[in-house]
């Protein structure tokens, strides 16, 4: 028994190991995932900045200059 565990490769290591990896990815989907929906969140708020921006900025051109 001991020369067959000396053999192991990480491809050997049987289900326990490949159920551990795709919990480690399922883990690792659902962090990205609710980064994405950070980020998502993030650039609707800058995205309403410029448009607030963009709004005054019409809104200065077009007002009459007091010169």
């Amino acid at each position: 028994m001991t020369e067959q565990v000396n053999h192991l490769t990480t491809d050997d290591r049987g289900p326990h190991d490949l159920e551990r990896r795709l919990d480690d990815k399922d883990a690792q989907i659902k962090k990205l995932c609710a980064e994405i929906g950070s980020l998502e969140f993030q650039i609707s708020e800058y995205q309403q900045v410029v448009k607030e921006l963009s709004d005054k900025l019409v809104a200065l051109q077009t007002k009459p200059s007091k010169d």
